[in-house]
Parts: C-alpha cells; sequence; structure tokens
C-alpha cells in the first residue's frame, strides 16, 4: 500500500508544484478536494466484505480498555509510547515548516515540490527491502538505527543550513522513512494478539499522533516565529535523541519471546 502511495506521491507533487506556480495556491486546494472526492467515489466501489479479515470473522470485538492495559504492561511498547510523544511534539516544527525553510534560502515552488518527492523515489524499493530486514534482525533494533538515522538528518541541515542539505537529507530521508515505518508495525503486532493489533496500532499511529499534533503544532509555530526555523531542527534532534533513549532502555528481553508473532501477516 505504501509503495502505491510513494508512486502516486512522485507523479501529482511535481504537478501541483507546476500548477501551483502558474495558477496560485487555488489550485492546490482545488486538487486537494477533487482528489479526495474521486478516493471517496473509487472506495464506493469496493465490496465491504473486503475490509474485514476471514481469519478475524466470528472473533469478539476488540476492546479498547483490554489494549491500553495491554499496552500499559508491556515496558517495550510504553517505551515506544513515550518515544513517539518525544519526537512527533518536538518534531513537529521541522515537519510544519521545512518548505518555509526552503522558501526563505531561496528555493522556488517548483523545486520544493521537487524535494517533496526525493524520499519518495528511495522509499519505492526500501519498503520492500526494508519488510525483509525487519524479519532477519528483528523490528526494535530497525527502529533504533532508523531513529538514528534521523537524528542525524536533522543535526546535518542544523550544522550546515542549505538548499542542497536538504535535498540530500530528503533523499536519505526515503530509508530511514521505509524501516521506521515497516519495523513500527512489525513491533506493534509481534507484542500484540492478532485480535487488538489493530486496535493498538490506531492508538498508536492515529490517536496518539493525533493528540501531539494538536498540542505541537501551535506551540511550534510560536517558536518559529521567535527564534526562526533553522533552530526547529535542534529540538527536533533533541527529540529523536530522547526518543531513542527510550526505546533503548525499555528494549526487549532478549531471551524473552514476544506475546504471539503475527508479522507474517503484514507481508
Amino acid at each position: 500500500m505504501r509503495v502505491w502511495a510513494s508512486a502516486g506521491w512522485i507523479l501529482t507533487v511535481p504537478a501541483s508544484g507546476w500548477l501551483i506556480e502558474r495558477l496560485g495556491f487555488q489550485a492546490g486546494f482545488l486538487g486537494v478536494s477533487l482528489m479526495w472526492l474521486a478516493g471517496a467515489l473509487v472506495t464506493l466501489l469496493i465490496h465491504p466484505r473486503y475490509f474485514v479479515s476471514a481469519r478475524l470473522a466470528g472473533r469478539p470485538q476488540p476492546n479498547l480498555r483490554t489494549a491500553l492495559q495491554h499496552i500499559g504492561g508491556d515496558r517495550t511498547l510504553i517505551g515506544y509510547a513515550i518515544a513517539v510523544i518525544l519526537i512527533g511534539f518536538l518534531n513537529n516544527g521541522v515537519l510544519q515548516f521545512e518548505n518555509v525553510f526552503l522558501s526563505e534560502l531561496g528555493a522556488s515552488k517548483l523545486m520544493i515540490s521537487f524535494a517533496g518527492i526525493l524520499s519518495a523515489i528511495v522509499e519505492l524499493p526500501f519498503m520492500i527491502y526494508a519488510d525483509r530486514y525487519v524479519r532477519r534482525v528483528g523490528a526494535h533494533r530497525v527502529m533504533l538505527f532508523a531513529i538514528t538515522m534521523l537524528l542525524f538528518q536533522r543535526a546535518a541541515v542544523l550544522l550546515f543550513p542549505a538548499i542542497v542539505t536538504i535535498m540530500i537529507v530528503r533523499f536519505i530521508g526515503g530509508v530511514s522513512f521505509s524501516f521506521m515505518t515497516i519495523a513500527s508495525v512489525f513491533l506493534i503486532s509481534s507484542r500484540t494478539d492478532q485480535s487488538e493489533t489493530g486496535t493498538v496500532l490506531a492508538i498508536y499511529t492515529v490517536t496518539l499522533s493525533g493528540v501531539v499534533t494538536v498540542l505541537a503544532a501551535p506551540i511550534s509555530g510560536a517558536i518559529f516565529d521567535v527564534i526562526g526555523a533553522r533552530w526547529l531542527y535542534a529540538l527536533a534532534v533533541a527529540g529523536y535523541a530522547t526518543g531513542l533513549l527510550s526505546l533503548w532502555l525499555t528494549r526487549p528481553d532478549p531471551g524473552a519471546k514476544p506475546v504471539i508473532s503475527r508479522t507474517n501477516s503484514f507481508g
């Protein structure tokens, strides 16, 4: 799914930049509206049975309270939750304002749109490779490696703020993003029962991330107004460093087996 999303991103982002340069931001808003409408119409053509796994039919529905209790009783999942909060909060400014920073450095809208697809180009092969690599060495190790990569990427822009630095970092970012995305799914699925894996994934990827974004977005904006975009990268470095420490301190016991391994369900 993510590979196809990256492929679509590569095609649409440069076209969007070209249109916005010539027709203004109204073209961007119109394009977003039309694509969401088209996506909704296409989804209507998919039969509802394809949204329910046959393996889970007839099983008890997942309970939110039980899922939260499971997370609370697993030190590795707690460590990952802390990492998600710290990284999400302190890295929010970079995610919001990096394109603004590129513009301040002199990049055109078209160049900014091409910067947006550099990561996706690398994601196409590395999403598949990351899946195999995680199976071989384990999700937690891959996640530590991905966060370390992201930490150095943010530090590179902080130390050498330039368009070319951001472009290189965006390109390399496809590797770290692929590893991080695949490893997070494997980590959660390997430490939860299959009946509650979807609920726990939603807690981490939607609820927790969404709450952090709501709280961090206005604060990041205020910090940007005061100290500028460059120093947002210093906050991001701190976020990745503390997130890395949280994950390392709560790493799984090498001699212990996971709760239940369902990683083959995501092949």
